[in-house]
């Protein structure tokens, strides 16, 4: 004859319920957290890739530039062919060039200009850019030729 034991061991619907319960409130904090931290990388290598943009467009311009002006809130780029414009705004860096107008970089930034006080040219330019975990300082020179050197220079001949 067969005899059924009164006690089963098993698990309660109640306790299944908490348990689950329990390990859904976990896996929704651990989706939560990983979806920040996903998020503050992304942003962190989008704001560099735009402090790359403007390095490359900074280069270009210089180097295709045989003047370059700067004015309030804009620096022109003045080559024998083109003209590039940099619009220098409170909370974006525009180039402008061909007629086609392209934002490099959008948040903060602050910039300087160095004029070699005995040419009266424009030869560096210093952004620093504050989007970033740490601000990232952007150095571009302009190279001038010795032939524009001499133009530029008043010679005064006495006698």
């Amino acid at each position: 004859m067969n005899r059924i034991n009164p006690k089963i061991r098993a698990f309660t619907i109640f306790e299944m319920m908490v348990t689950i319960l329990l390990s859904l409130i976990l896996f929704s904090l651990l989706y939560t957290s990983y979806e920040i931290l996903s998020e503050q990388l992304d942003r962190g290598s989008h704001d560099l890739s735009e402090i790359l943009r403007v390095k490359i467009c900074l280069d270009h311009s210089i180097e295709q530039a045989n003047q370059i002006i700067s004015e309030p809130g804009k620096i022109n780029f003045a080559g024998f062919e083109k003209k590039r414009y940099i619009l220098l705004m409170d909370t974006c860096i525009v180039c402008q060039a061909d007629n086609v107008t392209d934002t490099i970089f959008k948040g903060k930034y602050s910039y300087r200009i160095h004029e070699n006080p005995d040419l009266k040219l424009i030869d560096a330019f210093y952004f620093e850019f504050y989007n970033t975990a740490t601000p990232v300082i952007l150095n571009a020179r302009k190279n001038y030729l010795p032939s524009v050197w001499l133009r530029r220079k008043e010679v005064n001949f006495e006698y």
